[in-house]
């Protein structure tokens, strides 16, 4: 195996946790308080 192989398969194999981590992104802050987009949905629904 070559040595840029092994870097590649690495940098791909430790780069996959930062992909999956952010399912839920920060739409907006209140003062200190961080307001998810799911949050946001979910109270923007609610009749």
């Amino acid at each position: 195996m070559s040595v840029r192989f092994i870097v590649s398969l690495l940098s791909i194999v430790l780069s996959l946790p930062l992909v999956s981590q952010n399912g839920d992104a920060v739409l907006m802050k209140v003062g200190k308080t961080d307001v998810r987009v799911s949050e946001f949905k979910y109270i923007y629904a609610k009749k």
